[in-house]
């Protein structure tokens, strides 16, 4: 047991007079400290929950086209939207924004942004590089900005999500109700615990596809909202299409 106890003090001693040196460089020379841990490239048979996306916060606020995030390599991006106005009847859906008014992304030339002007971005960009082999992700944030008292309840929540079903053809969309149907012979008493011993597919045969997933709502009641937006579809007989991802 002394002897353990010696070792471990060795190894304290030793990381502490490291950690001094590194205290003492300069700050030019701490910037250029490479960590050790480097992440492996990612093949075909990687699984989606094997990669490490990174996402530019906003997407479509920064950068002079939407796509220059693709071409670049991002392969997770995030659009706000509100709840403003009757999109849920209009072909273009809801306005892409921030704040309280619509706004004029980077998706395109209009001056009012809707979601599907940034859908169809990236769909055009899916399209062109065929090799592509990671799936898109698709952040959409549900900001209640414009009316709080009223913005993204239960039923509109489905309504995003259906829209989105719409708007995204069915060769180019992974859905919730998909990976339901590929863990569902996992072993496990539960979703989570399925796709836990499961996994979720490889990369290689989701390249051509989009994952939507959806975030943000209602304020002070994202989860119930966002279960009533399941319950809403299921009562139509719908399955669902997005990822509903609550606090």
């Amino acid at each position: 047991a002394m002897e353990s106890v010696t070792h471990v003090v060795r190894i304290a001693s030793r990381f502490a007079a490291v950690l001094a040196v590194l205290l003492a460089l300069p700050a030019s020379a701490q910037t250029t400290f490479v960590p050790p841990l480097k992440a492996a490239q990612s093949t075909p048979a990687t699984r989606v929950d094997q990669l490490y996306y990174l996402q530019p916060h906003n997407t479509y606020m920064h950068g002079k086209d939407f796509s220059g995030w693709l071409n670049a390599g991002y392969r997770a991006v995030e659009i706000d939207v509100i709840d403003r106005g009757n999109w849920e009847n209009e072909a273009a859906g809801p306005y892409v924004a921030h704040d309280l008014n619509p706004m004029k992304a980077n998706c395109g030339t209009a001056q009012q942004t809707r979601l599907k002007d940034c859908l169809d971005v990236i769909l055009a960009w899916k399209a062109s590089h065929p090799g592509d082999t990671t799936p898109q992700l698709v952040f959409v944030d549900m900001k209640a900005s414009w009316d709080p008292a009223s913005a993204w309840k239960s039923d509109e929540v489905g309504m995003l999500d259906e829209y989105i079903g719409k708007a995204i053809p069915a060769q180019n969309r992974y859905t919730y109700a998909e990976l339901m149907s590929y863990i569902n012979s996992a072993p496990g008493a539960s979703p989570r615990l399925k796709l836990k011993s499961r996994g979720w597919p490889a990369i290689g045969s989701l390249g051509n596809k989009i994952i939507v997933l959806l975030t943000g709502g209602h304020i002070g009641s994202v989860n119930q909202n966002m279960n009533g937006g399941r319950k809403w579809l299921s009562d139509r007989g719908k399955s669902q299409n997005t990822f509903f991802c609550p606090d």
